[in-house]
């Protein structure tokens, strides 16, 4: 009896339904709807089973929890997609419209957003002035906004069918929208390959062909117990490239600082954890309201002090090009220095670029074709623009100054300014050459010391004369942790600093000392998070960065000389040194690994510490299956390409994990 009578009732709520759009549809003006848009309405005003299917696959409003959560609704983007009915009348096939409907409640105390994300500008425009005589002002906190999702026919748009079809009954207290945040999509959305995606799968196609024929002669000649007739043969083979990578040398090497392993590769895990982190803000959240207060709660702060493990990286690089550069150029003159640091950039180029390009092209053509979900067409479109737009300048590596704020690949920035800085290094590794040689290395140690002290001021002064820039990715910001770098490399290549003679105690309190600052630092870096002020916050990232670097210039050289302990042990460990040969081609593909899920997303999600936990695992392990392919078969081949074409392919190669 229960089930006939829950069967009676959707039968009648279908039809009253059905009927209330006919009628809407008679009283609509025909210029308001395009005939396209109005034949299929009316196929669907005496369709009561397909009007359902569409109203079931949007949003509804009230959202249940929309004074809780994050009032964004995705509706059932499979169930919209999937409607492709046909009748003698013609045809209808869903079409799934994400956040394309703006619901402006003006009584309804709005949820503060914990991300710095504010798009109500877009949703608040040309909203119409309601019926108490109150406009709606531009982007505020006043208001709650509510985006909603909906399914509707392929030849209409939701602001054709939504006033009439499924909002017609909200309260005046509400404003309606159409801001269509979200790009709509069908089922047959990103299915067509493009001339630019052709050439691009022709060029993977090419490179496994290589890569085939690469590995089987490899394989061969170790079944034949021979040597390569040339390197070059053997340059994609993934056996030789996989015992590179998976090499982990034992044995002590006096050109060794195995402690670099350890802190490239879990400072990669930290940006991954950041960004992840970050990318939630995409999603709908359940427990929107309350990620204000976890995110001030001290447990939070690994993830929201990431960022700075970008400036250990650029401190690494500092300090790698430094300790390599300078145990050569001693012996060179300055006329010999110049005439390297041409193909010293060239090489640099020639190392970044081919594993960066591979991203490149495969965010602007076959990656929207490799997903769906109702925010999918929306992330590909805007990796897809923003790297059709931008790409010059992403290849020219000065993104950070020209479109810092439209990046083709966000985290890109950081190879930006890595080069810039690699650029401007010479113009102080020679004179630390030549006063090197000629025994003025206090000289050089007070030169170099009061060029990163005025590293460390001048942009903090430009920054408090000037408090509209907002370029966060500046170079000239972050130089000064390069040069801290470069300023340990020439101490290790002194041999003066070869050693100290510390105590236990004096080893102790240097240790206690460096651990404090930086807790310390991440501690308050956790209050001027929380609360803007922009003297604070200017005199802060000033600080806070080139201090941390000191940190880590101390760990590095008492890690080498034999005075980290068990924090040496732990950087040393052999499975490091697989990890840091991958961390580069890791920070290439984890964003993308990122946004990838979230273009996936159909549900919203509750953020806890489990949740964030659980995800960071999933993007972690998917970056590094990625991250090896990528090793595997765009970088460590060029590596070989390039000693080919400048000659040194016949030349013994380094020793693995050598300092580069």
């Amino acid at each position: 009896m229960k089930l006939i009578f829950v069967i009676v009732v959707v039968f009648l709520t279908k039809t009253c339904s059905s009927q209330t759009l006919c009628e809407s549809l008679e009283a609509q003006a025909v210029n308001d709807v395009t005939p396209e848009c109005m034949d299929q309405l009316l196929i669907m005003c005496n369709n009561g089973s397909l009007w359902w299917r569409m109203v079931d696959a949007s949003s509804k409003y009230p959202i249940s929890g929309m004074s809780y959560g994050s009032n964004k609704d995705l509706g059932n983007y499979d169930e919209c997609i999937d409607i492709d009915y046909e009748d003698f009348a013609g045809k209808v096939k869903g079409k799934y419209c994400g956040y394309s409907v703006a619901i402006v409640n003006l009584y309804l105390e709005p949820i503060p957003s914990p991300f710095n994300l504010d798009i109500k500008p877009r949703l608040l425009a040309n909203v119409p002035q309601v019926n108490y005589n109150k406009t709606v002002r531009d982007a505020t906190d006043d208001y709650s906004i509510s985006l909603l999702s909906l399914c509707v026919p392929d030849k209409c748009t939701p602001k054709e069918v939504g006033m009439f079809f499924v909002w017609g009954h909200l309260a005046d207290m509400q404003i309606v929208n159409f801001p269509e945040v979200l790009p709509c999509m069908m089922k047959d959305s990103n299915t067509t390959f493009r001339a630019g995606d052709i050439v691009f799968t022709c060029v993977l196609a090419f490179i496994l062909c290589l890569i085939v024929l690469s590995t089987s002669y490899d394989f061969l000649l170790l079944k034949l117990d021979r040597k390569p007739s040339h390197p070059i043969y053997l340059a994609f083979s993934f056996i030789t490239n996989g015992n590179k990578l998976l090499h982990t040398s034992q044995g002590k090497n006096a050109n060794q600082i195995t402690c670099l392993n350890g802190m490239r590769f879990i400072s990669m895990m930290w940006v991954i954890a950041g960004h992840g982190f970050v990318a939630m803000e995409q999603l709908p959240l359940i427990n929107y309201s309350t990620i204000a207060n976890y995110l001030n709660q001290m447990k939070t702060q690994y993830m929201l002090s990431a960022p700075i493990a970008v400036d250990t990286f650029f401190f690494l690089s500092g300090f790698l090009l430094s300790y390599g550069y300078l145990k050569n150029a001693v012996k060179l003159p300055v006329r010999g220095q110049l005439k390297s640091i041409p193909m010293m950039i060239v090489h640099r180029y020639l190392r970044l670029t081919p594993a960066l390009a591979m991203v490149f092209f495969t965010t602007i053509s076959v990656f929207r074709m490799t997903g769906t979900g109702p925010m999918w067409a929306y992330i590909a479109n805007d990796f897809s623009r923003q790297c059709t737009e931008h790409w010059w300048s992403f290849f020219l590596y000065i993104q950070n100054y020209v479109n810092y704020d439209d990046f083709c690949l966000t985290h890109a920035w950081y190879l930006s300014a890595d080069m810039q800085m690699f650029i401007l290094a010479p113009i102080v590794l020679i004179p630390l050459a030549e006063l090197s040689k000629n025994n003025k290395r206090n000289e050089a140690l007070i030169g170099l010391g009061v060029l990163i002290v005025i590293c460390v001021f001048f942009p903090m002064g430009i920054r408090y004369a000037d408090d509209t820039i907002d370029n966060v990715y500046d170079t000239h910001s972050r130089f000064n942790n390069y040069l801290i770098g470069v300023l340990l490399g020439f101490i290790m290549r002194d041999p003066r600093f070869q050693k100290f003679p510390f105590s236990k105690l004096t080893n102790l309190a240097i240790w206690c000392f460096v651990f404090n600052a930086c807790v310390a630092f991440n501690l308050y870096y956790h209050n001027i998070l929380r609360i803007y002020d922009h003297t604070s916050d200017t005199t802060f990232y000033g600080l806070y960065r080139p201090v941390w670097c000191l940190s880590l210039a101390w760990l590095v050289y008492s890690c080498y000389h034999g005075y980290g302990g068990p924090v040496n042990w732990f950087l040393s460990l052999p499975a490091f040194q697989i990890g840091a040969r991958l961390s580069y081609c890791m920070y290439l593909v984890h964003a993308v690994v990122e946004m990838y899920f979230v273009g996936l997303v159909r549900t919203p999600y509750n953020a806890d510490d489990y949740t964030i936990f659980y995800l960071w695992c999933g993007h972690f392990i998917v970056t590094m299956i990625l991250s090896t392919i990528w090793t595997l078969a765009f970088e460590s081949p060029m590596i070989v390409i390039e000693k080919f074409i400048f000659g040194g392919a016949g030349r013994k190669p380094k020793k693995e994990g050598q300092a580069q």
